[in-house]
C-alpha cells in the first residue's frame, strides 16, 4: 500500500475515528473518500447508497473497521466531492471511480462490498478489473437490474425518472414540496416499509437529509442510470467468494431477486434476515457484520 497519501482531516463520528481524503479520478474530479480502521489491515471498499453518505454504513463499518481498513466515498458530484469534471453519473463510472480510489492508496487487491445502489457498483468493478477483487458481498441490493419487478417499477418509475431527467424543474418541484415536512417525510418512509422503525432514528435522518441536500438533477441522473443498468450477465463469470444479504421486508429489492441470482454463482453464501427492510445495515448490524467478517476471513488465507 501507498503510505504517501495524507489526509486533509481526521473527525470522530459517533465512536469511529475518520480519515478524509480528496482522492483525484481519472477524469480530474476530486472524490471524497473516508477510510477507517488500520491501514496495516485487509483493505475493504464498500459502496453506499446514493445520497446517505458514510453515516448510512456507520453500523457496520465502526465493527468492520476493527479487523479490515474500510474504505468509503461519496459518489461523484455528492456530499464532499467537488463539482464533476465529466457529466458521467453511471454505474460504470462509479466503478471505475472505485478502483481508482484504491489504486491511488496503492492496492493491487482488496475485498469489495456494496448496499444498496452499492451493489451495483461493485458489480461494474468486478466487469472492469476482476482480478483485483478478493472477496464480494451484496447487501440488500440488485446483482441484475434494480427496477426489473414489474410495469410500475420498470415503466412507471423508470419512466418518471427519465421525465426528470430530461426535466430538471420536475424533480426540483417534488423535491421542495416534501422537504416542507421533514418529520412525516422521515415518518411516511418507515410507514411504506422502505425503512423500518428499527432503522437507527439519528443515522435514518442523516440518510433523508443527505439525500434531501444533494443537487437535484445529480440525483436524479444517478438514479436513471442506477435503472439502467444491468449487471445480470456477470453473474455466471464470477469466480470468487461471493456473499449476499437479503430482507425479508425489503420491497425495494426482494429477497427472491437476489436469491435467484446467488443461485447463478458458483461460490456463493446466501444470507436471509426475516425482518429486514431495504435498510437492514442499520437494523440487523451485529449479525450482518458478523457473518461479513466470518465470511472475508474465511474466504482468504
Amino acid at each position: 500500500m501507498n503510505t504517501q497519501h495524507l489526509p486533509y482531516c481526521d473527525f470522530i463520528f459517533l465512536d469511529q475515528t475518520l480519515q478524509f481524503f480528496g482522492v483525484p479520478a481519472g477524469d480530474g474530479t476530486s472524490i471524497a473518500v473516508q477510510r477507517s480502521g488500520n491501514p496495516e489491515n485487509p483493505p475493504l471498499i464498500i459502496g453506499n447508497g446514493i445520497g446517505v453518505r458514510y453515516w448510512g454504513l456507520h453500523e457496520i463499518t465502526s465493527e468492520l473497521s476493527k479487523d479490515f481498513c474500510v474504505y468509503t466515498w461519496d459518489y461523484r458530484g455528492i456530499g464532499d466531492s467537488t463539482e464533476v469534471a465529466t457529466e458521467d453519473y453511471s454505474l460504470s463510472r462509479h466503478g471505475q471511480d472505485a478502483l481508482e480510489i484504491m489504486n491511488w492508496f496503492g492496492y493491487e487487491k482488496f475485498h469489495v462490498a456494496g448496499w444498496s445502489m452499492g451493489v451495483g457498483v461493485i458489480m461494474e468493478m468486478f466487469r472492469k478489473s476482476p482480478q483485483s477483487i478478493l472477496t464480494m458481498s451484496a447487501l440488500f441490493g440488485a446483482t441484475g437490474k434494480p427496477f426489473s419487478k414489474g410495469a410500475f417499477f420498470e415503466k412507471g418509475i423508470f419512466g418518471l425518472l427519465g421525465m426528470g431527467s430530461k426535466h430538471p424543474f420536475l424533480p426540483i418541484f417534488v423535491k421542495k414540496a416534501v422537504s416542507m415536512n421533514r418529520k412525516a417525510l422521515i415518518s411516511f418512509l418507515k410507514r411504506i416499509g422502505f425503512a423500518s422503525f428499527r432503522s437507527n432514528p439519528i443515522l435514518f435522518e442523516m440518510c433523508v437529509d443527505g439525500v434531501l441536500a444533494t443537487d437535484t438533477e445529480i440525483y436524479t441522473k444517478t438514479l436513471f442510470e442506477l435503472g439502467k443498468q444491468d449487471a445480470s450477465d456477470l453473474l455466471g463469470k464470477i469466480n470468487i467468494p461471493f456473499y449476499a444479504a437479503g430482507g425479508g421486508k425489503d420491497w425495494v429489492t426482494p429477497h427472491k431477486n437476489i436469491e435467484e441470482a446467488v443461485r447463478c454463482i458458483p461460490e456463493s453464501r446466501y444470507s436471509f434476515f426475516p425482518e429486514a427492510s431495504h435498510f437492514g445495515i442499520m437494523e440487523d448490524s451485529p449479525r450482518l457484520t458478523s457473518e461479513i467478517r466470518e465470511f472475508i476471513k474465511s474466504s482468504t488465507p
